[in-house]
């Protein structure tokens, strides 16, 4: 994967160069996703602070394709989940037509430990009859809620990740979702060949990597297979292009009617942040969309009405 990444104004300044109509949906989102990146650093001394048990990445597990967070204690995350809603809620709630939610989403992550661990274990296993129960116990609209929940639940899984699952081996996992919290990609990428290959073995390049649209952790996957339904038949997915960016495209699978959105950084000399990056990947979403595609992980930027 790149070195270094382009921060997230960089990156969404590039693409409302390019894409000017593009400007007030990435305007939007700048501050939250700007926030979001801040935060796993910000997380480190309250993770290492922290006396709860912390996940374990196990080989024989991954190997099964059960993602760390499937089996994995939550009470650790508690107390790293009141620090980022204080620093990501006042952002989340910064646009008039949130702003009436933002006293029900303060109270709902300023509950005891055992309230917090179980909000996250509901994010990671998926469980949206719970989450749509905290909603309703806090007076927040049920899609409000659950955007804020993963806003906040992201950058701390990012957090344990880089700070304590830095050194784990996920070469056993195959899988198209995420092998940390088990999300699927918001974005893939194929990555340059690396510098330190011999000329024989840098002629591809091209690895595929996925990004996971919650934890914002990235795999290596296999190229010609969907990670939805894990199709790899010849010609299992399709691509879309815009000809006027050639690096941006989406992955379709017409088998299972997903869709992830994709860059080939072989044919640009940009870095995005990746998070910046699948947002600004809108008019190909409005491409799927007309195709009658469904994304991967669905969002406030890439879910339409059907009129």
């Amino acid at each position: 994967m790149p070195q270094s990444r382009e921060s997230v104004s960089a990156t969404l300044n590039a693409i409302a160069s390019r894409r000017p109509a593009l400007h007030s949906i990435l305007s939007a989102f700048e501050p939250l996703l700007t926030a979001s990146a801040a935060l796993p650093d910000a997380l480190a001394d309250e993770l290492r602070n922290g006396t709860a048990p912390l996940p374990q990445a196990r080989s024989e597990r991954l190997a099964q394709g059960v993602p760390v967070m499937a089996d994995a204690p939550t009470q650790w995350a508690a107390p790293l989940m009141r620090v980022a809603a204080r620093h990501l809620l006042p952002v989340i709630t910064a646009h008039q037509s949130l702003a009436g939610s933002r006293a029900g989403l303060e109270k709902a992550f300023d509950q005891d430990d055992s309230a917090l661990a179980g909000l996250m274990s509901a994010i990671v296993h998926g469980d949206a009859g719970a989450l749509t129960r905290a909603a309703r116990q806090h007076d927040v609209p049920e899609a409000v809620f659950a955007f804020a929940a993963n806003a906040v639940a992201g950058p701390v899984l990012h957090a344990m990740t880089q700070h304590h699952l830095h050194d784990a081996d996920f070469a056993a996992w195959r899988e198209g979702t995420c092998p940390v919290c088990g999300s699927f990609p918001s974005i893939a990428y194929l990555g340059r060949p690396d510098p330190d290959q011999s000329e024989f073995l840098r002629s591809g390049g091209g690895k595929k990597h996925l990004h996971c649209s919650l934890c914002t952790h990235e795999w290596l996957f296999r190229r010609g297979a969907c990670p939805s339904c894990g199709n790899e038949d010849p010609g299992a997915l399709e691509y879309l292009r815009d000809p006027q960016t050639p690096w941006e495209r989406i992955d379709l699978c017409r088998k299972c009617n997903t869709y992830c959105p994709g860059v080939d950084l072989r044919e640009t000399t940009e870095n995005p942040q990746m998070d910046a990056m699948a947002l600004g990947m809108l008019h190909l979403d409005l491409v799927a969309a007309r195709e009658g595609l469904m994304p991967l992980a669905p969002s406030f930027w890439n879910t339409f009405d059907d009129e």
